[in-house]
């Protein structure tokens, strides 16, 4: 019998506590709406990053400030509502966990861009990567 590999996301909520969430037998779907609360959208970020957002998360949940300013620095739109989950895909669009390179490029985009020092290592604490020196 073939294992399916566990899918992990990082997860930063209202407050900018970051943890973790993961799909146990490949149950992405349910992971990222456990994650965000509800029924989910993506927002795509460059380098492959995937940050699930709730759907209707605008009418239930507050802000999230820390996704809000780093999806306005990307040029997306500048409100995000509720908890959210990076995670990657594949090219088959496959939900799939973040690489480490991509753990550290999330890392530094929380430490340069958003100012976030305390989200940016634990992001990279969580993904076990070395956290952007400014952090450290």
């Amino acid at each position: 019998m073939a294992r399916t590999a566990v899918v992990s996301g990082v997860r930063i909520d209202t407050e900018g506590a970051v943890s973790r969430v993961s799909a146990e037998g490949g149950d992405t779907l349910s992971m990222l709406q456990a994650g965000v609360g509800g029924y989910v959208d993506v927002v795509r970020l460059p380098e492959g990053i995937d940050m699930w957002v709730g759907d209707e998360a605008a009418y239930t949940q507050p802000v999230n400030a820390w996704a809000s300013v780093l999806n306005a620095i990307l040029d997306g739109q500048p409100v995000i509502w509720g908890p959210v989950v990076f995670a990657s895909s594949t090219a088959a669009g496959d939900t799939v966990s973040l690489s480490a390179e991509q753990v550290a490029r999330l890392a530094a985009w929380f430490a340069h861009e958003v100012e976030a020092p305390d989200v940016a290592a634990a992001i990279a604490d969580l993904g076990g990567v070395e956290a952007p020196a400014e952090v450290r």
